[in-house]
């Protein structure tokens, strides 16, 4: 009976013992498979945090460039609205060279050099008293105060202007030429509101639709828009764009006549332009007034024998 009871007692001792031993077994797994569980865990959270840190520096970058951009376009308007717009858009003293005027009555007119002979002006007030190739017109420079006599020897009525020819040269090369095209910026450089010096506005070409008027039963044009705020004295003023003169100013336009009652609501909507004419006519219409230099004459030869052909 004690021997039976022995062997039991050892049989559960030993399954006892065997369950300790896969309960640490069990254990063991278990902590290893926690600590591989962690790792796991963490090596995700890990690659998840890179991702997303990742994710926001391109977000930041993303960000940065579109500042940089904003930060430029303010730069690019500030120059395109402040002062300084003039002097991106052309040199003062590049173009003054190529500006004169008249003294008519203390007020000065707009002259305008386009070669070194040949000058232009508007025709309108108190240009109509000039008389082709009769007139001779006094013309200063508004650099240099020089002072010129420039002969009327061209007249276009249609298109109001007045070509003057100096015997001097008055400038030193021809004036840089531009061509007029819409969105294009320019500078009126002239003497508005009968100013002593030199005044700057600025404007774009509007359109390059023919813009024709009539006045007293005559047809004037065609002349192309431009959004420059002219006034008196800017009449004949140079119109500069950035590599060259683009056009010459010659007023602003009126309001339709209208009603009484419909010309107060037309007044507050209207927004008059000036309107110019572009610079390329004039050069072409120069170029026709200049006398054509008389052609080569042809070379003579003669052959001599032993000597070959001799030319003189």
């Amino acid at each position: 009976m004690d021997r039976q009871l022995n062997d039991e007692i050892n049989s559960a001792k030993s399954k006892i013992a065997q369950l300790e031993t896969k309960i640490t077994e069990a254990e063991a797994y278990t902590s290893e498979w926690m600590q591989q569980y962690a790792h796991q865990m963490f090596l995700e959270m890990t690659i998840s945090k890179q991702q997303q840190m990742t994710q926001l520096q391109k977000q930041v970058a993303s960000l940065e460039e579109k500042v940089t951009l904003f930060e430029k376009q303010l730069a690019a308007q500030s120059t395109n609205s402040g002062p300084s717009e003039k002097d991106a858009i052309i040199d003062k003293d590049w173009i003054n060279k190529f500006i004169f005027f008249t003294e008519e009555g203390g007020y000065r007119s707009c002259v305008v050099a386009l070669t070194p002979h040949y000058l232009i002006t508007f025709r309108h007030g108190t240009h109509r008293a000039y008389v082709n190739g009769v007139t001779i017109v006094r013309v200063f420079s508004a650099k240099s105060r020089a002072s010129y006599n420039a002969a009327v020897v061209h007249i276009c009525e249609e298109e109001d202007y007045v070509i003057l020819k100096s015997r001097e040269e008055v400038v030193d090369r021809e004036c840089p030429l531009q061509h007029c095209e819409v969105m294009r910026k320019f500078v009126v450089c002239g003497f508005a509101n009968g100013l002593p010096e030199l005044t700057f506005d600025k404007g774009i070409v509007h359109s390059t639709h023919p813009y024709v008027y009539e006045n007293d039963g005559k047809r004037f044009g065609p002349f192309v828009y431009g959004t420059a705020k002219t006034s008196r004295g800017d009449s004949g003023a140079a119109c500069f764009g950035t590599s060259g003169l683009m056009a010459i100013n010659l007023g602003v336009t009126s309001m339709p006549l209208k009603y009484h009652t419909e010309a107060i609501a037309e007044a507050a909507i209207f927004s008059p332009n000036n309107y110019m004419l572009p610079a390329v006519r004039l050069f072409e219409v120069v170029a026709k007034l200049e006398p054509k230099k008389p052609p080569k004459k042809p070379h003579q030869a003669i052959k001599i024998e032993g000597y070959g052909t001799v030319e003189f």
